[in-house]
């Protein structure tokens, strides 16, 4: 089981940004009893979830522990053809946990009706999430240079630069 990101056994007030995480197994990032925690301006790129049920990102709450983090001005992308379909783990999930989720951009290469799957999120389908969360993210290609080359560097004309995405340093998207 891979995982992008794993904050672990309490991990509280780190800052994960500017990095690209492509094809985890498992979630791209997972919060274990950590607070205070900001996820923000990562390429995460084509998790297949195919060694895991719970999601593509994942939070999952043990305890009362996993409180305040935030996951913003992110780009996620993956194929819509995961395992049991999810952006946000239901299991164990406490909205405390994800104090904020706002300005990502979200993109199901294969299939936008996949936002429309009513186990997506911890709150249901896109629209229940969005009435809390990610409320300015957006749905739609967020035009890497060559993703299928590993070039997960943003166009110029990406839209995720109007979401506050701020472009990659260049040895970083290779």
């Amino acid at each position: 089981m891979s995982y992008g990101f794993y904050l672990d056994n309490e991990a509280s007030g780190y800052a994960v940004r500017g990095n690209v995480i492509a094809r985890t197994e498992a979630a791209s990032v997972f919060f274990h009893n950590g607070f205070g925690n900001t996820v923000e301006n990562n390429v995460f790129y084509g998790a297949t979830n195919s060694n895991t049920t719970t999601g593509v990102l994942m939070v999952q709450a043990l305890g009362n522990y996993t409180r305040a983090n935030v996951f913003r001005s992110n780009v996620v992308a993956f194929s819509a053809d995961v395992p049991q379909g999810r952006l946000w783990n239901k299991a164990q999930w406490k909205r405390g946990g994800l104090a904020f989720a706002d300005s990502n951009m979200y993109w199901a290469f294969d299939d936008r009706s996949f936002f429309d799957n009513g186990n997506l999120t911890a709150l249901g389908n896109w629209s229940s999430w969005t009435s809390t969360y990610d409320q300015t993210s957006v749905i739609g290609d967020p035009l890497f240079v060559d993703s299928a080359h590993d070039d997960f560097c943003l166009k110029a004309d990406s839209p995720a630069f109007g979401l506050g995405f701020d472009a990659l340093k260049v040895d970083v998207c290779r």
